[in-house]
């Protein structure tokens, strides 16, 4: 991947508020390439990540936001 290409995907991912794909992006492309994932199959396991993600982060608000009884 160029670097500028790269500079960019990274930039877009925090531009849209993935920031956990865009963290584990770098050490996943090496991942996809030494498995020969295809685009589609590397896109699922990082969206897949990114959802589990963002749904911990919204249970934890709601449970932080949870008043004590």
């Amino acid at each position: 991947m160029k670097n500028s290409h790269y500079q960019e995907l990274m930039t877009n991912l925090e531009t849209l508020g993935l920031n956990h794909m865009r963290e584990y992006v770098p050490n996943y492309i090496e991942v996809a390439n030494r498995e020969e994932l295809s685009l589609t199959e590397a896109l699922l396991e990082l969206t897949r990540r990114e959802v589990d993600y963002q749904n911990k982060q919204k249970m934890n608000r709601v449970v932080a936001t949870r008043p004590l009884s």
